[in-house]
């Protein structure tokens, strides 16, 4: 597909460059009731026009039944980037693609969906630790394992023609009690690139536990508390917040640090709405009381969700500083932002790295125990919605189960200001691979509002 639309770009008149991202996804989807493969092949196509107004582009999508129509289909884009003009500028040369490790063989597999949620259920069955961490016999409900292993290419006009292989696992499955009656479950969601970090047991035995929990769950009282998030919440506000997006690639996917992801884009900061400039604090004028926090964005982490060798206009990935110290140190930018600064390109905002705090412990119930304060603290199990406001900061969440002073709760609506809270938090030591965030296990946040 990608030479016949190489073929066709070359043959429009008009076209000044061009970036082609092609994708041949095969996905095994395994759920409670059904058992089926779906594939899918398109290309991403970027086309730029350049006159004396500035250059213009456009993107589109190309699939297998658009390759009769392809010269027609071209023309069409190239005639409404000519319609459009913004400032000048061009694809960088082509870079080293970053060496990273995207593709595992054993997901590759064609029986892996189903090896996978064959473990799924039997780790659910009488007996077991799952069953243990419940308390009581439990099933497991409207499960669903999808497996997407794909081919990538991708070339450009600078001359770029590079591919490689990347796979991907996701686990969404409901525990809940066998007993009738019992309106109690606890949801689990995992995605990894490596069959091997799906750590399956871990998860299901930690839903248990909510389960469990939820048996003695209160409602949260009403007032101003801590947040306490062990690394399983902030991933489970990234799966949340990223289906509630229009673009699944859009910085809501950061869930709790949506809004650094945002404010940290180099289109951001072109447009002149960023909240902060390198060099300047991302508190703005307020104190940092909390522990110093130096965040990267790490394209290139070994089998990091949004790890790639290169982007879709042909970028090299590259790991940069996105937070030194509370200061913000640089911007995500892909071929577009990095031609118009004149700056090499690093492939935008992708995995997030953060340096390790000061407490000591694991769990959000050890950060709620060791950071103190004087508010009382909300440590977070599980999260039922989230909402964050990428301009302003604020983060809205519906905590599913949590514990407070050692009672469980359930049903609390949570709202803080990310950048008030980051001000004055504290994290761990310890760190965690979590996929697309590695970073401290737990953290704790002070000034959130409870309701």
């Amino acid at each position: 597909m990608i030479d016949a639309i190489v073929r066709a770009v070359h043959a429009t008149p008009g076209v000044s460059e061009y970036a082609i991202a092609e994708r041949a996804v095969v996905r095994r989807v395994v759920t409670t009731a059904a058992d089926r493969v779906d594939r899918r092949h398109t290309a991403h196509v970027h086309v730029f026009v350049d006159g004396v107004a500035g250059r213009g582009q456009t993107a589109f999508d190309v699939r297998e039944h658009d390759l009769d129509d392809l010269t027609a289909l071209v023309r069409r884009a190239a005639d409404r980037a000519a319609r459009g003009r913004g400032p000048a500028w061009t694809l960088p040369p082509p870079g080293a693609p970053a060496r990273v490790a995207v593709f595992d063989a054993r997901l590759s597999d064609p029986d892996a969906a189903a090896a996978i949620a064959s473990a799924l259920v039997r780790a659910t069955r009488g007996g077991g630790p799952v069953e243990a961490a419940a308390g009581e016999p439990i099933r497991v409900d409207a499960w669903r394992v999808a497996v997407d292993s794909e081919r990538v290419e991708v070339a450009a006009s600078t001359g770029l023609r590079t591919a490689y292989r990347a796979t991907r696992a996701t686990v969404d499955a409901i525990v809940a009690p066998v007993a009738a009656g019992a309106p109690r479950a606890a949801v689990v969601a995992i995605a990894r690139r490596r069959r091997a970090d799906l750590a399956l047991g871990r998860e299901l035995v930690a839903a248990g536990r909510r389960v469990r929990a939820l048996r003695r769950a209160e409602p949260v009282a009403a007032g101003r508390y801590a947040i306490a998030l062990d690394a399983r919440a902030v991933d489970h506000a990234a799966r949340i917040a990223s289906r509630r997006a229009h673009d699944p690639r859009g910085p809501e996917r950061f869930g709790w640090f949506a809004p650094l992801a945002h404010h940290a884009d180099g289109g951001t900061a072109r447009r002149g709405v960023a909240r902060y400039l390198p060099g300047a604090s991302i508190f703005g004028e307020r104190d940092a009381t909390g522990d110093p926090l130096s965040v990267a964005s790490d394209g290139a982490l070994p089998f990091g969700l949004a790890s790639a060798p290169v982007g879709d206009l042909g970028e090299p990935v590259r790991r940069f500083a996105l937070v030194t110290d509370g200061v913000a140190a640089g911007f995500g930018l892909d071929a577009r932002e990095a031609g118009l600064r004149g700056v090499p390109a690093n492939g935008g905002v992708r995995n997030l790295v953060v340096a390790p705090g000061s407490l000591d412990g694991r769990s959000a119930r050890d950060v709620a125990r060791a950071a103190g304060g004087d508010e009382p603290t909300l440590a977070v199990d599980e999260l039922a919605d989230v909402h964050v406001d990428l301009v302003r900061g604020s983060v809205t969440a519906i905590v599913a189960a949590g514990e407070v002073d050692g009672r469980p709760v359930a049903g609390a609506a949570v709202t803080l200001n990310l950048y008030e809270a980051l001000a004055a938090a504290r994290w761990t030591r310890a760190v965690v691979d979590r996929g697309w965030y590695r970073g401290p296990t737990a953290w704790w946040l002070p000034g959130a509002r409870v309701a």
